[in-house]
């Protein structure tokens, strides 16, 4: 496979190499997304055919029809299915979206009440901050992995009080986001699409109004002032915050759920036409998720067989031994397809490696890509970067000039938790978060700052 990878990248024999490696990763496709997606299908069918209220159940409805007919290897349908799935995907998009919407709303609004419930408190313990900031270098030292110590570098900076000017903010959001120079040009745009999201300010008019329960709860938050209200006040805000917190994470994992289960499905339609030979898993993961179709037509699916399980377990250990060897062939893909472009078009390959670059894309936890638009991946410079840095700078600009405090440090708070890591040593870390509790002149502030904090590191949240 290296051989072959190596002879593409040089131009070597590709009339005999391309059909050789599209056959390779067409089967390696096959062989991961089917095991993903009968792993998904098996272990939140249950869950997903539960709700009521939203999508879900409707939208399982067309993902266990098209199973139907992909185990029964009904390919005259896979035209229609594809169609079907196009449709149901974009409702699943766009209700993330809308969700995505409503949990920055309130994410905002909970930060600030979070802390504003511990002004009433009676009696409020004398935090050491020099402990407090061990501990939670310990917490974020914990694990080796890189990776996992950035995660806890941003979960615990986004609860701290932060107490920033606009242009020390500005400083460390640009030496942040200067990390994507040389990124993948669909990376950097998702990642500053997202920032820009979290720089707004929570506007009432921006949600859909079609969600009605999330909305009304919404709608009472319009024109509240936090640092005014009452200590009955801050409690109901608090509840009502839970409530939709409750909504949005269910519905968010429903949505990310069914997503990811279409994408497979979606990359299973379209290697049909073009394999020559089936995965060598293609029958016996068809017979899991046949025979637990046969136990939800027979309201059995929730005492799954041995065998089924058992066929699962086998699945598990499959997608790790080969994932390595598919994360290399799709690495090289763009590449490849770059530098072979005139000859894929000379040997009417051309719908072959759509279909592959096509998979790449949703073979992505999550991935959310328009499936009709599929423009060559490339790097974005420094200089395409600074300017997403300055779009995004006037974005927080527009929002620090028409809000309060309150609203301003919650904005700063959301964007730690967001963006990469600024800092470049754990002292530097360390440093800042200390300064970061000495700074809090507020009691009950750093009291609440301190219960969040425990409670993450208590929960091993990252």
């Amino acid at each position: 496979m290296n051989r072959l990878i190596k002879d593409l990248k040089n131009g070597n024999n590709p009339e005999e190499n391309l059909g050789a490696y599209s056959q390779w990763m067409f089967s390696s496709y096959e062989r991961l997304a089917l095991g993903r997606f009968a792993l998904d299908f098996t272990e939140k069918y249950d869950l997903l055919a539960k709700d009521e209220d939203g999508i879900a159940r409707k939208v399982l409805g067309t993902v266990t029809q098209i199973t139907r007919d992909l185990t029964s290897s009904k390919t005259g349908a896979f035209t229609g299915d594809l169609a079907k799935l196009d449709e149901v995907r974009t409702k699943v998009i766009q209700t993330m979206d809308t969700m995505e919407e409503y949990l920055h709303y309130f994410q905002l609004y909970e930060h600030i009440f979070n802390r504003l419930s511990y002004k009433f408190e009676e009696s409020l313990s004398v935090i050491d901050v020099r402990e407090m900031t061990e501990k939670v270098m310990a917490y974020i030292t914990q694990k080796q992995d890189a990776g996992m110590v950035n995660e806890r570098i941003q979960a615990v900076f986004g609860e701290l009080p932060l107490r920033l000017t606009t242009s020390k903010f500005f400083e460390l959001l640009e030496k942040s986001c200067l990390c994507y120079t040389g990124a993948r040009n669909d990376m950097a745009e998702a990642f500053f699409a997202r920032m820009e999201r979290c720089a707004s300010l929570p506007v009432l008019d921006r949600l859909n109004r079609s969600e009605s329960q999330l909305y009304a709860i919404a709608a009472q938050f319009k024109g509240a002032e936090p640092a005014e209200a009452t200590k009955d006040e801050c409690r109901d805000f608090t509840a009502k915050l839970a409530v939709a917190a409750t909504m949005v994470a269910k519905e968010l994992g429903n949505g990310l759920d069914l997503l990811d289960m279409i994408n497979d499905l979606y990359i299973l339609l379209i290697v049909q036409p073009y394999k020559v030979h089936p995965s060598p898993e293609w029958d016996r993961l068809c017979g899991i998720l046949s025979a637990y179709l046969k136990a939800v037509d027979s309201g059995d699916f929730l005492d799954i067989d041995e065998d089924i399980l058992g066929g699962l377990s086998k699945t598990v250990e499959g997608e790790q031994k080969y994932m390595g060897e598919h994360m290399m062939m799709e690495d090289a893909l763009e590449e490849i397809y770059e530098k072979n472009k005139r000859c894929i078009d000379g040997m009417m390959l051309g719908g072959v490696f759509t279909a592959l670059r096509t998979a790449q894309r949703l073979f992505m936890p999550g991935s959310r890509v328009d499936v009709t638009e599929l423009a060559t991946y490339a790097t974005v410079g420094q200089e395409t970067v600074a300017d997403m840095i300055r779009r995004l700078e006037e974005v927080y600009d527009r929002s620090f000039k028409s809000c309060g405090q309150l609203m301003k440090r919650s904005l700063i708070a959301m964007a730690f938790d967001q963006m990469p890591v600024a800092f470049d040593r754990l002292e530097d870390v360390r440093d800042s978060i200390r300064q970061s509790l000495e700074g809090c002149t507020q009691q009950y502030e750093l009291a609440a700052v301190e219960n969040i904090l425990t409670d993450m590191m208590n929960a091993k949240v990252v």
